[in-house]
């Protein structure tokens, strides 16, 4: 449970310092981005490597760009054109992205309970 937690603090930490790094916020950004690369370092996790980088890439997928969006002042629906992951769901209509982020979600936290 606290590796969820971790997890979490995490992705809501790197979206957060992108979010101010892309704002002109570069101070507050890049201390941010050393906080969240700090706790990535520092926490120990016990799970096999591959089952923790499935469950932090799907929680990744869940929670990162609505993170990122807010952080900057964007609409929660707003998907960039610049990345190759924006570019990829720019066409897939809102509400099936939102499904697959609630399943994502899921999945991350069900991988992380079953193998902790």
């Amino acid at each position: 449970m606290k590796l969820i937690l971790i997890y979490i603090v995490i992705i809501i930490l790197k979206a957060i310092a992108d979010g101010l790094n892309d704002k002109g916020s570069k101070p507050l950004g890049h201390t941010t981005d050393a906080l969240w690369l700090g706790i990535m370092l520092v926490y120990p996790v016990e799970l096999v490597w591959y089952v923790k980088l499935i469950s932090f890439t799907l929680l990744m997928i869940a929670l990162f760009d609505f993170t990122y969006n807010i952080t900057r002042g964007l609409p929660h629906r707003f998907v960039g054109t610049t990345s190759w992951w924006d570019q990829a769901i720019s066409t897939v209509p809102f509400g099936f992205m939102l499904f697959v982020r609630v399943i994502c979600l899921i999945v991350g936290i069900f991988l992380i309970l079953n193998n902790d």
